[in-house]
């Protein structure tokens, strides 16, 4: 967590592609994760596995570990669609609409599907969850979750208050504001993920033990 994947605005030296890229050589990242979030992450060597492994990114199945505020009531297959949060003073927000509540308005978003497994509950009304991803889109997670109710422990964006992501950028954040978070960084972990090599057709899990909720 914490480090960018790719050199981005100020980040070029503190990204995974150059600190790992100085010890294993040219490395090309199928799979990102946000700042934030840490956890498991594909990359391939050359550009002949890498086109291979774009070409079979339907197939990577991944698996996150989130913390949530509230009591999560069960199991939910979330299905539907991303678009903009138009109430949001923060532009990049996005909100999930459920398959059900869907309108010909709403159709320009992406479209998202995305399981949820309770595994325990947390002290403080938290609640520990399995994330299956069946799409891949931006934010899918922490839009979705936040729209059902249940925001992530740590999100200054998707949160229990946005208006703390504004004030990160405006340096006015407070005391109060770190403790609404609840966590420093988001609790989201890129647990596990499994996919079929691009040559051999092996398949193949690597998994990563997640930092929070023990």
């Amino acid at each position: 967590g914490d480090l960018c994947v790719h050199p981005t605005g100020p980040f070029f030296r503190n990204t995974l592609w150059h600190i790992a890229g100085q010890k294993l050589g040219e490395l090309r990242f199928i799979t990102r994760l946000d700042r934030e979030t840490s956890g498991v992450i594909i990359a391939c060597r050359n550009k002949k596995a890498a086109a291979a492994m774009n070409g079979a990114l339907d197939s990577v199945r991944k698996e996150y570990t989130v913390a949530v505020f509230g009591d999560f009531p069960g199991y939910i297959r979330a299905k539907g669609m991303l678009i903009k949060d138009t109430e949001s003073p923060v532009p990049k927000k996005k909100k999930f609409i459920p398959e059900s509540e869907i309108t010909l308005y709403d159709c320009n978003g992406e479209s998202a599907d995305t399981e949820f497994i309770p595994l325990k509950k947390l002290p403080g009304g938290k609640t520990l969850l399995r994330a299956i991803l069946y799409t891949g889109r931006q934010h899918q997670i922490r839009a979705t979750l936040c729209s059902l109710g249940f925001p992530l422990v740590g999100d200054k964006l998707y949160g229990r208050d946005e208006r703390i992501f504004l004030k990160i950028s405006s340096r006015s954040i407070t005391p109060e504001d770190i403790a609404m978070l609840g966590m420093e960084r988001q609790a989201l972990h890129a647990s596990k993920v499994t996919f079929y090599h691009p040559f051999s057709n092996e398949e193949l899990t690597f998994e990563s033990p997640c930092p929070f909720g023990s």
